[in-house]
Formats: structure tokens, C-alpha cells, sequence
């Protein structure tokens, strides 16, 4: 999977670094002083990178866990957190804003896992009982990345279960658009752990989702998860508004909604292209094998988004068909 594996020279001895480097048996190794030294280096081509895969096992430092920001939904929790075991996704979305956000498309798995736990344990514990009892902790792992596409994903995964059995107020978000099937057949559903698929129209897919498995695979995906008893959120973000894309979304929903059952959805989340602006003229300068970066965008605060007339009048269409198949109060804007 991966042309060559960095690893630092404090990461080596660890469980995990082991495990990840036996199943990559043919991958050169290098070790490196400190994962920044790869990973931050300038002049990086990303493009070039994303043909050539490369991982680099390193010990994360603290903090281990991080406010989540005002730009991503917090799905009605006061306390919204995110954290990151990996950075960096095995695929490749024309849109992703970490395009901008690091200077590497390669990918970087934190293997200190048991430090990531006593830090999220810690949250738990110094919020208050009142706050506890309003199941108010929201933790994103997957906002760097996308760990069930992961090959090794299930050991970080594994060590959020721990997490979610012990602490049920906290509510973990695994977002993803993997097809990979066999991870629901040999793990245990959790009310607190939810999986949340991105999914998108077919010709966005095709168009933008460079990697990534069709929709129809998806949604196979998240049957199989229902079937099981996973709590499962829809994620329908970022959406994008243009006549090439408008005709897409009636029958792009109906084709959801018909393959599944709306009874077994915990929510739905809807949301339109976003992006911090700094990350984006960093992604527009690099990505010319988009149009995504030249289209008529506001500038809000530092975030690049759609005029707000344009949401207004498209998410007044999208809401009228989404809520033919899902309660209006199941779905987060």
C-alpha cells in the first residue's frame, strides 16, 4: 500500500508501529528524528505524493484533544471536541480542505494510543455531573482523516470502544466513505458510537472523490452496518450549488432514501462548501484539475462559501425533499 514507511526512532518499540509494520512487509522503512522533519518539509509536490503513498509511525504530543471549531457541526452538544489518531486520508477529494491545511499528502498514524484514552478519560471526568447527564461530550475522530478507510484502522477504533463503554456520555463520530464491509461483521454496535457516511451524488463522486467508492457501495455498506444494529448518521456535506449540480440532488436523495430504512437513521447533516480561507487559496493555486476553486464564492469572517441567497434558495429545495423521507427534526444544517 505504501511506497516507503518513516518511523520515528521513539515510535519503534510500540505495539502498534509493530503491528502496521508487519502488515506493510514489503515497504522500505527509514527512521527519522521527529515525524515534522517528512511531513512539514517545504516544496512538497501533493499531487505527485498521492501516486506515491508514503505513512510515517510517530508519537503524537500533547494536546491530544482539541476544541472542535465553529465551522463543523456540533449535532446540538455543548461541548463539541475532535481528536486526531492519524492525518491525513487515504483518499483524494478535489475539495478536502486538507489539501491546505498540511503541506504533505502523506499520512501520518499516532501510535501512543493508550495517551489519546487518558486524555479523553480526562474530559469525562472534570465536566460536571449535571453536565454529564445531559450526554453532552461530542467527539469527532475522524475529522483528519478517514479511519475505517485505514488499513489498520480497527486498532484505533478498538481503543475508542474502550472509551465509548466506559464513558457513555460521551458520543464518538466515526465519519467515513469506505465500503469496507468486513469491519461491521466482527465489531460490536455502541448507542454512544456513531458511524456517519459522506455521501454524494455518483457524478460527484466520479468528478471529485478521487479513490473512493461508488455510492451504490456505500450504501450496501451502511445496510450491512443497520443490519447490525450500528448507530448510522448521513452526511450530506459538502453540498455544492450550480446548474451542474442542482439537477443531481432530487434523485441522488430518492436513491438513498429508497435503499434504506429512515427509521434506523440516527440524523442526517447537510451542509454547502466551506472552506477556511487561507486553505483555500493555498488548494487553488496547486489543484487545476478542478473548476471547484473558480466558482462565485463569498468570503464570511475568513471562511469561503456559497452567497448566502444561493443556500438560502437551495436548501429551502433540498429540505422540502429530504423531509419527504426523514422527520424535520432529525436533520442538522
Amino acid at each position: 500500500m505504501y511506497h516507503v514507511i518513516y518511523i520515528e526512532y521513539a515510535a519503534r518499540d510500540y505495539p502498534l508501529a509493530k503491528i502496521i509494520l508487519g502488515s506493510n512487509p514489503d515497504a522500505p522503512i527509514i527512521f527519522v528524528r521527529h515525524y515534522k522533519d517528512v511531513f512539514n518539509r517545504p516544496h512538497q509536490n501533493q499531487l505527485w505524493q498521492r501516486n506515491h503513498p508514503f505513512l510515517i509511525l510517530a508519537v503524537k504530543e500533547p494536546p491530544f484533544l482539541y476544541e472542535g471549531p465553529e465551522i463543523c457541526q456540533n449535532f446540538g452538544t455543548p461541548a463539541f471536541f475532535y481528536t486526531s489518531f492519524l492525518l491525513n486520508c487515504p483518499f483524494d477529494c478535489k475539495y478536502c480542505y486538507l489539501q491546505g491545511m498540511y503541506p504533505s499528502s502523506g499520512q501520518v498514524a499516532f501510535v501512543n494510543t493508550d495517551d489519546f484514552l487518558s486524555a479523553i478519560a480526562c474530559l469525562a471526568q472534570s465536566l460536571t455531573c449535571e453536565t454529564l447527564q445531559t450526554n453532552a461530550i461530542s467527539l469527532a475522530a475522524s475529522y483528519d482523516t478517514d479511519l475505517l478507510a485505514f488499513e489498520n484502522a480497527s486498532f484505533y477504533i478498538d481503543a475508542l470502544d474502550e472509551v465509548a463503554a466506559k464513558y457513555p456520555q460521551i458520543h464518538i463520530e466515526i465519519r467515513t466513505k469506505s465500503a469496507r464491509a468486513d469491519f461491521f461483521h466482527t465489531h460490536t454496535p455502541r448507542k454512544n458510537m456513531i458511524y456517519a457516511f459522506s455521501l454524494a451524488p455518483d457524478a460527484v463522486i466520479r468528478k471529485n472523490e478521487n479513490r473512493t467508492p461508488s455510492l451504490a457501495a456505500r450504501i450496501r455498506l451502511i445496510r450491512t452496518a443497520m443490519d447490525y444494529g450500528f448507530p448510522i448518521r448521513l452526511c450530506f456535506d459538502p453540498v455544492f450549488i450550480g446548474p451542474e449540480f442542482d439537477v443531481l440532488y432530487e434523485s441522488f436523495y430518492t436513491e438513498v432514501f429508497s435503499s434504506l430504512d429512515s427509521s434506523k437513521i440516527v440524523d442526517v447533516s447537510h451542509g454547502f462548501f466551506r472552506m477556511n480561507e487561507t486553505f483555500f487559496r493555498r488548494i487553488a493555486r496547486v489543484r487545476q484539475d478542478t473548476n471547484i476553486y473558480s466558482d462565485d464564492y463569498t468570503h464570511q469572517n475568513g471562511i469561503v462559501t456559497y452567497p448566502d441567497i444561493c443556500q438560502e434558495n437551495t436548501r429551502r429545495e433540498h429540505m422540502r425533499i429530504l423531509e419527504q423521507f426523514i422527520p424535520k427534526e432529525k436533520i442538522f444544517l
